[in-house]
């Protein structure tokens, strides 16, 4: 499988049904009527026009125009969920290696007290690199 690419999608709202336009793919529009039927014909439309192959790892960066203070909220949630679960994953990674640094020379507890987290958990943490 190809490496993921990441498309931005301008989203637009008219009557029932959500628009999508994809700017970095020419001719790449479509409809639905739930974002959910948005997203998968926007795969499809940008596997169908950039000659993808049908199993292309396609990931949706949606940005909506419309004229709802409640949607361009929700966007800006989204957007701070997906930091936060980037900034967790890699607060986990630095965890492991100072928890796997530390254990190497204080005991389990110290080290959970520098970290502030449990014993146990530093002896996962320290553990899962062997």
């Amino acid at each position: 499988m190809a490496a993921e690419m990441t498309y931005s999608v301008h989203v637009t709202r008219e009557g029932d049904a959500w628009l999508a336009d994809v700017p970095a793919v020419a001719g790449a529009h479509t409809f639905a009527h739930s974002l959910a039927g948005l997203a998968k014909s926007v795969r499809e439309v940008i596997i169908l026009m950039d000659d993808l192959p049908d199993d292309a790892d396609v990931e949706l960066d949606f940005h909506y125009d419309v004229d709802d203070e409640s949607v361009l909220d929700a966007e800006r949630l989204r957007r701070m969920r997906e930091e936060i679960e980037r900034q967790e994953a890699e607060l986990v990674s630095e965890t492991g290696r100072v928890a796997s640094a530390l254990s190497r020379k204080y005991s389990v507890r110290d080290t959970a007290a520098m970290l502030g987290v449990t014993a146990g958990r530093v002896s996962q943490l320290a553990n899962a690199g062997k």
